[in-house]
């Protein structure tokens, strides 16, 4: 069984000169070591200095086998943030890396880990209600994340100013906070 760390470990990269796309694929395993089957697995490959952080976003669940892949990912040879979600029940694994350079061919395993959920309201400073709000996560236990892993983790506050993380891994999370006609919060 790999270390148990909130990240993935990243097993094995193929680099190559100039390629436009490639396969991220891997297996999502329990603390227990299991395989871990019907998980949502989440990747977004974030460029630019964008905020709130957005990017290209794929999305499917594991196998009965706990494998997933994702096909022609546009991974290209310029600088691009890469975060990786898996939830499944309360549980949560998530993984960052920068691509520097092409890949054709990125496997990593993840660790499902417990994970808490986290919920709250967006007010402004006379305490109303902020409709659509954007909540980006941008550190964790003082550690910065990459735009990748917080575009995949960002929240928006609904009709009623609330949010609600239904799983995020138990550490202090920094958020910064988007809203139109608003000043953003850092």
């Amino acid at each position: 069984v790999p270390d148990v760390t909130p990240e993935g470990v990243v097993t094995e990269a193929e680099p190559v000169s100039s390629a436009s796309e490639g396969v991220i694929w891997g297996t999502v395993i329990t603390m227990s070591g299991e395989l871990a089957e019907d998980v949502d697995v989440q990747l977004v490959i974030c460029s630019g200095n964008r905020m709130p952080p957005s990017g290209e976003k794929f999305a499917q669940s594991s196998g009965y086998d706990g494998m997933f892949r994702f096909d022609t990912v546009p991974l290209g040879a310029s600088q691009a943030s890469c975060g990786i979600v898996a939830r499944k029940g309360n549980t949560i694994a998530i993984h960052e890396n920068v691509i520097r350079h092409a890949l054709r061919h990125w496997h990593v395993n993840l660790i499902l880990m417990p994970g808490r959920a986290v919920a709250g309201e967006v007010v402004n400073g006379e305490g109303a209600k902020i409709t659509g709000a954007w909540l980006v996560p941008v550190s964790r236990d003082g550690d910065e994340v990459n735009r990748g892993l917080s575009a995949a983790l960002v929240e928006r506050s609904g009709d009623d100013g609330r949010f609600r993380w239904q799983t995020l891994l138990p550490q202090n999370w920094n958020v910064n906070v988007y809203a139109d006609g608003y000043a953003p919060l850092l």
